[in-house]
């Protein structure tokens, strides 16, 4: 949906969802404010940013919302008209080849914006109405996970999402959420025992002990690379994935093991290559 119809107190007015600068915008003005801009239609609409789709910014129908029964964007469910819930909920380890992807979908987004990897469609898809046979299946959901402990990812079955985040987009309700997130860094404290990164919101990493016990070697480099970017004071861009953390000032995402972060599109491993 390319537009939807702001409804807050003595204001109504059409809005695109490119008018909307960020989900923090989203959030803290539009949230539970926004319908379906078809005439007599009272469906609840959501704002989403899809970077890596060619249309940047989109509306959706809110979850549990129902369009009117003459509106274009109405959709009814698939042809068996089962209805899916989930019955239990298992934390999933990402595959290494998920955390690659991920990580480079957060960096091309940063350097090439309008770049187009793959196609969304604005046309409201048809779908045939629920057989009377329809059923409630329970099903087991799974939630993306950085826990040793989780669930391996299996081959062939579509990993759980995680959702990608500007640093400066962080709020309170992302707290103890896995989110994949991006920044530039700022500045950085050394220690023997740790090293800080300070990013350009109010967001720290942290290389504490569950970095260094995954791999002392990348800790070591960790330490290398802080000191040259000190030093040089060259532009970095850090694409990292990891559980938000509150602190007294901002918030702190602390990094467990190197396949989980990225220096200017590199690995750790090759961060001489970086500068």
């Amino acid at each position: 949906m390319k537009e939807a119809l702001y409804i807050k107190d003595d204001i109504q007015l059409k809005i695109t969802a490119e008018s909307i600068t960020s989900r923090r915008e989203y959030l803290e003005t539009y949230r539970g404010h926004l319908f379906c801009s078809h005439p007599n239609c009272t469906a609840h609409i959501t704002f989403a940013e899809t970077p890596t789709f060619t249309v940047k910014k989109i509306f959706k129908t809110s979850k549990n919302s129902m369009h009117a029964e003459d509106c274009p964007y109405r959709i009814t469910r698939n042809v068996d008209g089962n209805r899916y819930i989930p019955s239990e909920t298992i934390s999933q380890s990402l595959s290494e080849n998920h955390k690659r992807d991920i990580l480079r979908k957060l960096f091309n987004r940063n350097q090439t914006p309008n770049e187009v990897t793959s196609n969304v469609s604005n046309t409201p898809s048809k779908k045939t109405s629920p057989s009377s046979d329809a059923k409630v299946i329970p099903i087991t959901k799974s939630k993306a996970s950085i826990d040793p402990n989780a669930h391996p990812a299996e081959k062939g079955i579509r990993e759980p999402v995680v959702k990608k985040r500007h640093c400066s987009d962080i709020l309170s309700e992302d707290i103890d959420r896995l989110l994949a997130l991006d920044d530039y860094a700022k500045s950085a404290t050394i220690s023997d025992d740790y090293v800080e990164i300070k990013l350009n919101s109010n967001t720290t990493l942290l290389f504490y002990n569950a970095f260094k016990a995954s791999s002392p070697a990348a800790f070591s480099l960790v330490k290398a690379l802080a000191t040259d970017f000190i030093n040089s004071a060259q532009d970095l861009l850090i694409c990292f994935i990891g559980v938000v953390e509150k602190t007294q000032s901002g918030y702190q995402i602390q990094i467990m093991d190197p396949s989980l972060i990225t220096f200017n599109n590199r690995y750790i491993y090759n961060y001489k290559t970086i500068a």
